[in-house]
């Protein structure tokens, strides 16, 4: 009986050479583009804060001023936003927005809250100049990619430029 040999013995999948092709942008071409996203956010005049609802026992967010980024530092994570108004994450989706947004690790794991702040260029934006211990530097925005301003601090409670937009549970 005639053995038959393999045409190809695959060391590695279509997956795995598509994501050795794709190119991981520069640190350099990171601040770029979340420049870029900054730059709309301000023509948009709109952010997005994600904030412990524990923080809600306070008046406002944040002591000097609070975080905001823009809709797609929060949606590459969650997915859409749309007609959503409270949804629940499994740890490892809240791990990973914590990481991304360079929040402590373990800050939002009791739950959040997703708020759109309007009137951005009313309310002093700046970059940060410091920050918590995943602070990568002025100007060098979020470790995720997305853009970073700070604005006077926010009221914890909705207003005409602050709306709670999504509550966020997760998963035991």
């Amino acid at each position: 009986m005639p053995t038959t040999r393999p045409r190809s013995i695959p060391t590695e999948t279509t997956a795995q050479k598509i994501a050795s092709t794709e190119k991981v942008p520069s640190r350099s071409e990171r601040i770029a583009a979340a420049r870029l996203r900054q730059q709309q956010m301000l023509i948009d005049n709109v952010g997005y804060n994600v904030s412990p609802t524990s923080w809600d026992q306070y008046p406002t967010i944040g002591r000097n001023g609070t975080f905001v980024s823009d809709r797609k530092a929060v949606t590459d994570v969650i997915g859409n936003m749309d007609g959503r108004s409270d949804i629940t994450l499994t740890r490892a989706q809240v791990t990973k927005m914590e990481g991304e947004l360079g929040l402590e690790p373990g800050s939002l794991q009791d739950g959040f809250k997703i708020r759109r702040v309007t009137g951005l260029m009313d309310m002093a934006p700046s970059s940060p100049l410091e920050g918590n211990a995943y602070f990568l530097g002025p100007g060098n925005h979020l470790p995720g990619g997305g853009p970073e301003l700070v604005v006077r601090s926010i009221p914890t409670t909705d207003t005409a430029t602050v709306k709670t937009i999504i509550n966020v549970k997760v998963r035991p």
